[in-house]
């Protein structure tokens, strides 16, 4: 049995933020204790007190954590979850594609998306998983996911497509778990580092530990993470060719640190 939870990132577009980021991580349900013991050692050894909010963003650090403690917080969440096994998805849309569509849409895209690959992931392994899917910010979003249990994924054909391998749905939050921070974290640094991929400093050390993460196959030394580990949307980029360059260009960059790490 596999949990996933998921997440969001770089809602709103920028000279910097190109691309709207919605994400997911999964692990073994059988290392939820541990995973939530270590969080919480991590929480106290760097003074977060119940209730804080241990996140990849800066803005929500608590004002007794030193920066460099919420530094070093974030660095052994990163290496906890690299060690334990822990697998990223992550969908990636231009926010110049997107431009125009309803936000909810766009949250609804990603969960989708996400969950088709946590599904792909299940039926690989022969194995069930459960969703817990962060707080979704539009109303009905209980029913959005009863939907997707009871009848599976909206296919553009009208068609459902069942999620058989997926047991339960349900929405979570910050703090309604330790193990919602490794998302949160995650993600953050993911998104983080696509946008500043050409810096020298906390993206080249952050992302390749982050890229090892990403659920990706091996075909002798070649490696592939397109559709799996990283969900690139629209499908058929061949209609966005002004946004096509900002496409690859990220891959490459992706790949090349994960042919490195």
């Amino acid at each position: 049995m596999y949990i996933l939870l998921t997440d969001e990132t770089n809602k709103q577009p920028s000279k910097k933020v190109k691309f709207f980021i919605y994400g997911g991580i999964f692990f073994k349900a059988a290392i939820l204790p541990e995973l939530n013991e270590k969080i919480l050692n991590i929480r106290k050894q760097y003074c977060y007190a119940p209730g804080d909010k241990l996140k990849f963003d800066f803005k929500s650090k608590p004002s007794q954590v030193s920066s460099e403690n919420s530094k070093k917080a974030k660095r052994e969440i990163l290496e906890l979850c690299l060690t334990s096994g822990v697998k990223f998805i992550a969908y990636v849309m231009h926010h110049g594609i997107a431009k125009g569509k309803a936000y909810d849409d766009l949250i609804k895209f990603g969960v989708n998306s996400v969950v088709a690959a946590f599904d792909r992931f299940l039926r690989e392994s022969q194995d069930f998983g459960m969703c817990a899917i962060d707080a979704l910010p539009f109303e009905k979003g209980f029913r959005y996911i009863s939907e997707l249990f009871q009848h599976g994924l909206q296919l553009q054909s009208d068609r459902r497509f069942p999620l058989n391998r997926v047991v339960h749905f349900s929405q979570t939050c910050i703090n309604a778990g330790h193990v919602n921070s490794l998302v949160d974290i995650i993600l953050g640094a993911f998104g983080f580092c696509v946008n500043e991929r050409e810096k020298t400093t906390t993206p080249k050390e952050m992302l390749p530990k982050i890229i090892q993460m990403m659920w990706h196959s091996r075909e002798g030394s070649k490696i592939n993470f397109r559709d799996k580990g990283l969900l690139i949307r629209p499908m058929d980029l061949d209609k966005y060719k002004t946004f096509k360059k900002d496409y690859d260009d990220l891959v490459f960059h992706l790949e090349r640190l994960l042919q490195t790490s």
